[in-house]
């Protein structure tokens, strides 16, 4: 049997990398701001926009879970980071957006991330590092499709088992066809298949109505 060698396993290479990534940048922000890596993500995502957005768009863009970025959401709201605002289209909803306070902190953080991303690359020359984007953007995009496909795969899926749950809950509906064949069957049977005109004998140990009276 051919073994897996992680360290030439592009997938492995390409995880371990992005964890080490993440933590030498959280460096910047989590000494210096008390901020850690779901919080960070929150303040990126909402930095870069010029709108509000939601928190379930935050965890599809960082690819994080839910419950992971509602509890990063609360402790930014805590520290007035963050606020919720009624979404404008639907005020049913409510979306996401950074306060003045973590504008503020926000600025003055990505001057900092940003050199450390240029001594992260440092070992890359300028056509490298273009060649290393553009070949990363064609690994995100087939991932990406294949994602995709996955969910897709998954719905179809779903939606086959809720049509056979749902065919099958038909059938044992009064309603059906398949239901009143059986009922109108049962209704035509003969009465001596019927067991209820049977006469029941008395059970083992009981006393009949006779012998019951010349007890008396």
């Amino acid at each position: 049997m051919p073994k897996l060698d992680l360290f030439r396993f592009m997938p492995f290479r390409l995880n371990r990398l992005a964890a080490e990534v993440s933590a030498a940048l959280s460096s910047e922000y989590q000494q210096r701001y008390g901020l850690d890596i779901p919080e960070w993500r929150v303040l990126a995502t909402l930095g870069f926009r010029n709108d509000a957005c939601s928190a379930q768009y935050i965890a599809h863009c960082t690819r994080t879970h839910k419950s992971t970025i509602s509890r990063a959401v609360t402790t930014l709201m805590k520290r007035q980071l963050v606020e919720r605002v009624e979404n404008a289209d639907d005020r049913r909803e409510f979306v996401l957006r950074m306060t003045r306070k973590g504008n503020a902190l926000y600025e003055e953080l990505i001057p900092r991330l940003l050199r450390k991303e240029q001594a992260i690359l440092s070992c890359l020359s300028a056509p490298e590092r273009k060649d290393f984007s553009r070949m990363l953007g064609k690994i995100e995009k087939q991932s990406r499709s294949g994602a995709d496909r996955s969910r897709g795969r998954r719905k179809r899926g779903l939606l086959n088992r809720s049509t056979a749950a749902t065919a099958a809950h038909s059938r044992r509906s009064p309603r059906s066809p398949q239901y009143a064949a059986i009922r109108d069957r049962r209704r035509c049977r003969p009465a001596s298949a019927d067991f209820s005109h049977r006469p029941t004998r008395p059970r083992r140990g009981s006393i009949s109505p006779l012998r019951f009276m010349s007890l008396i």
